[in-house]
């Protein structure tokens, strides 16, 4: 069984023999005009010329055909290429777009985050700051509210970043929320000690 000839081959195929073929019809017509009709063999070569020039005009037609059909399917398969590389160019592009707005949306919570949790991780500011404040309790009460809101919306990214396939973004929507559940605990902690201060 042959095996079916591929598009590049019969293009350089039908290339090939349209330029041989063309050669011919040249030199045909080359020698149609050198030939100078002055006797009978002259006359019957110039008939056998004329015949040979016409046969080649019939050839180049075929392969000018087959030529054309060749060119044509690659042109379909060239729109096809142009076709894919448009879709992925748009899909790369609604990628891009989901990542970007992801990845605001957690280095803006990971800003809000640093900006509440830092002030209660350092011990000693807490105390000063609870020693300060009328109503340390409700305070306390106040920033751990907050931060059950940003771990809402860490987890709301970390879905969204794991349905969108984005997993170095859901990666770090997983830490932050650990990190703000770390510091909720601690403002728990801290809750009870003053609680048990006043009970006291």
């Amino acid at each position: 069984m042959k095996r079916p000839i591929k598009p590049e081959s019969a293009l350089l195929t039908s290339a090939s023999a349209l330029v041989e073929e063309m050669r011919r019809h040249e030199a045909a017509v080359a020698e149609l005009q050198e030939i100078n009709i002055d006797s009978g063999d002259s006359l019957q070569r110039a008939h056998q010329v004329l015949q040979v020039c016409g046969e080649c005009e019939e050839r180049l037609a075929g392969q000018l055909t087959s030529l054309v059909r060749t060119m044509s399917d690659l042109q379909e398969r060239q729109q096809k290429c142009l076709e894919v590389t448009l879709a992925a160019a748009e899909h790369i592009q609604r990628k891009a777009n989901e990542r970007n707005a992801l990845f605001e949306g957690i280095a803006r919570l990971g800003a809000t985050a640093r900006s509440i949790t830092e002030p209660i991780a350092n011990s000693k500011l807490l105390e000063e700051r609870i020693a300060t404040t009328a109503d340390a309790f409700s305070w306390l009460e106040d920033v751990s509210l907050c931060i059950d809101s940003l771990i809402g919306e860490a987890q709301t990214i970390g879905i969204a970043a794991e349905n969108t396939t984005w997993i170095d973004i859901a990666s770090e929507s997983a830490t932050l929320t650990r990190q703000l559940q770390a510091a909720r605990n601690n403002v728990l902690l801290m809750q009870r000690a003053v609680s048990a201060r006043h009970l006291s």
